[in-house]
């Protein structure tokens, strides 16, 4: 068996599949038979293939003009296979639609239906939304109201205890100043008393210095006249004795 003859072998053998295939679509389920198209479509593309290489295989033989008619013979029968493939296809795909035109009206009517709930229980959900909303701004409302009369009374307070702390300020600058002119009194008497006392203390001095001078004066004095009243006995004649 040539390589030609091998082609032609799983050519015929896959045919056969495909043909009981084709068959069995019309009297299967809507997953099934989908299912089975595709299969049979993927078969019909791999015969083709084959169809090829069983071409290029007879063009180097000998016995060309023999397989090449066998080749057209089966790509006749794999374009009969595709048409019926395709009829079957086209009919499940209307019945398809169809089933889904009818579904989709039960569908539309049953979402319009439901649709129209669910608005109207969004409807309802966003008014209690809004009513609760409502409340709580009244209730911020009434809270800012409470907040803002407590901090107005605050700043009453406020401003009372800092008129009174300006009336205790100015109480203590004008305590400040009779201080400091006290304080500058005392000042001025006590350089008086300092130079009071510096006189005292000069004039003091002055007397010492004059009690001092007078009485050494006047011991000098008195010395010098005694020594002048009383002199002194001349000295002895040496020869006289």
């Amino acid at each position: 068996m040539d390589m030609f003859e091998r082609y032609e072998e799983e050519f015929l053998e896959l045919k056969r599949s495909i043909e009981e295939r084709v068959k069995k679509i019309p009297n299967l389920s809507s997953v099934a038979k989908e299912d089975a198209i595709n299969s049979a479509e993927s078969d019909i593309s791999e015969a083709e293939e084959i169809l090829k290489s069983m071409d290029l295989t007879a063009k180097g033989s000998a016995r060309t003009q023999m397989y090449s008619a066998r080749v057209k013979e089966y790509r006749s029968e794999v374009g009969r296979m595709r048409a019926e493939l395709r009829k079957s296809a086209l009919a499940f795909r209307e019945a398809v639609d169809r089933e889904s035109l009818f579904a989709g009206a039960r569908m539309n009517n049953m979402d319009l239906a439901m649709d129209q709930k669910q608005r109207l229980l969004q409807t309802t959900e966003r008014a209690k939304k809004s009513k609760e909303e409502l409340r709580e701004v009244l209730a911020l409302a009434e809270e800012t109201v409470g907040v803002g009369v407590e901090a107005l009374e605050n700043l009453d307070r406020q401003k009372e205890v800092m008129y009174r702390i300006r009336q205790n300020l100015q109480g203590t600058m004008d305590k400040l100043a009779k201080a400091r002119t006290v304080l500058r009194s005392m000042a001025v008497r006590a350089m008086g008393n300092k130079l009071i006392m510096a006189v005292i203390i000069l004039a003091l001095l002055i007397v010492f210095a004059l009690i001092i001078y007078f009485k050494w004066f006047f011991n000098t004095g008195s010395s010098s006249s005694s020594n002048n009243d009383n002199p002194s006995p001349p000295p002895e004649n040496p020869a006289n004795t």
